[in-house]
Parts: C-alpha cells; structure tokens; sequence
C-alpha cells in the first residue's frame, strides 16, 4: 500500500509535467479568426458575413459568445484561386 508521501509525490510528477506541457503549446499560432478579422481583412460588412454563414458558404464556430472562423479556409480558398487564376 502506498503511503499518502508517495502519492502525493506521483501526483506532483504529474502536474508538473501537464504543466511543462502546457508552456510549451503556448507558443502555438492562433488558428482563428474572429469576426472583426474577418470583416477587416476581407472589407466584409456584417450583412454579408452572416448570409455567409447562412447559406453555408464559409465554416465557422461559436465559443465564448463569439464567432470564429478557421484560417485554414482562407489559406485553401486563396490557394484554390491562385491556381485556377487563368480561369477568371
């Protein structure tokens, strides 16, 4: 059996590696954008962001009672663009 210092112990080890842990992700690139980005970034005005979110047409996610939009969509849509530029 073990005893209450060697639990204790084994519990230390493992917040201190959650918290090692959680430092490092830290660093990691915010991978949203908010509404006000998007709206910036892309001269939106809230009327069509959100017929955009109706009609389906951009992915987005609610959190905190905010909406956030992945930037990955914007990257792959870009990209999609540049690659078919000879077609516009």
């Amino acid at each position: 059996m073990k005893t209450d210092v060697a639990i204790l112990e084994e519990k230390v080890e493992v917040l201190t590696k959650l918290v090692s842990d959680l430092s490092k992700n830290q660093n990691l690139q915010v991978d949203y954008y908010d509404n006000a980005d998007v709206k910036r970034i892309f001269r939106l005005s809230d009327s069509t962001l959100f017929r955009y979110r109706k009609d389906n047409k951009i992915p987005y996610t609610k959190w905190g009672g905010r909406i956030w939009y992945p930037k990955s969509f914007f990257k792959e849509s870009f990209m999609n663009k540049v690659k078919n530029k000879h077609l516009l």
